[in-house]
């Protein structure tokens, strides 16, 4: 794997622990709007992460 995949990952890791953070703070509050948000944000990520392996399989 280059560095640039390693990057991506990276910063796919770091938003993605930014939105369980978001979505444990949302659970504490009772807003289910924020814990919503926050997993599909996670999720949407993931899945982007997944897509640039598949179009761009020379970056890992």
């Amino acid at each position: 794997m280059s560095y640039f995949g390693y990057a991506i990952l990276g910063i796919a890791a770091v938003i993605i622990i930014a939105c369980i953070i978001g979505a444990i703070q949302g659970a504490r509050e009772k807003d289910k709007e924020k814990i919503t948000a926050c997993i599909m944000f996670s999720i949407a990520i993931a899945l982007g992460v997944v897509l640039i392996k598949t179009v761009f399989p020379d970056l890992w």
